[in-house]
């Protein structure tokens, strides 16, 4: 079984990819703005992933509240390029942004002030969870009326959400863990999970820059 740290570097592989993806896709295809700010989400994502790596080897600080927080950024993006692709264009950054800020503050008060793993995994597992759901539910709902593979992120997205909430059932058979990189079948469950996801995720999105061209082209010919 591969240890938790040799996970995270398995998901900054696959980040790195899904980033060299979005660049690609986003040259070949410059109309679709979306995949722009999908270049920003894979890019953040894998400074947070690095942040994870380095735990026990930089500040607490920078490796937990951090690299927690740049998560939330991450799905906040997903939501901003897929509000650009419904164009819809709501984008409520100033709400967002005092979120952001409360939720770095507690979990600087449970790592560092006074530390507990396991609230840890409930506050990000129910904000990670709300975040996808809302995504995939945007991408289902709304992208789903023009694009079918909208409606195969959205599903991919809402079914992570409820994946990511069972972390907080795992934690009854885990409660004495203390890190993420702790060796319990949480930590290898929800990595595993992320991995996952991010290749099912580039797929889809591949097929929609295919599925938004065509349609583009269709109606350009026409």
């Amino acid at each position: 079984m591969f240890d938790v740290r040799t996970l995270i570097i398995f998901m900054i592989a696959a980040a790195f990819i899904l980033l060299i993806e979005m660049i690609v896709l986003a040259r070949i295809f410059p109309q679709q703005r979306y995949l722009k700010i999908w270049i920003l989400a894979y890019f953040i994502l894998i400074l947070s992933l690095i942040g994870f790596a380095l735990r026990g080897l930089v500040s607490d600080f920078i490796s937990i509240v951090v690299a927690n927080s740049l998560i939330i950024v991450v799905f906040y993006c997903e939501i901003w390029a897929s509000e650009i692709l419904i164009k819809r264009y709501r984008y409520r950054f100033w709400q967002f942004s005092a979120g952001l800020i409360l939720y770095a503050i507690l979990f600087f008060y449970w790592s560092d002030v006074s530390p507990n793993f396991p609230i840890r995994v409930i506050l990000s597992s129910t904000v990670i969870g709300a975040l996808s759901f809302s995504f995939g539910w945007i991408m289902w709902r709304r992208g789903g009326l023009k694009y079918r593979n909208c409606k195969w992120i959205g599903a991919l997205m809402m079914t992570n959400a409820v994946l990511v909430c069972t972390r907080m059932v795992s934690l009854i058979d885990a409660p004495v863990f203390v890190s993420i990189m702790a060796p319990s079948n949480l930590a290898i469950y929800s990595l595993w999970r992320s991995i996952l996801v991010a290749v099912l995720f580039g797929f889809f999105v591949i097929l929609l820059a295919l599925e938004i061209d065509a349609k583009e082209t269709d109606r350009s010919g026409g």
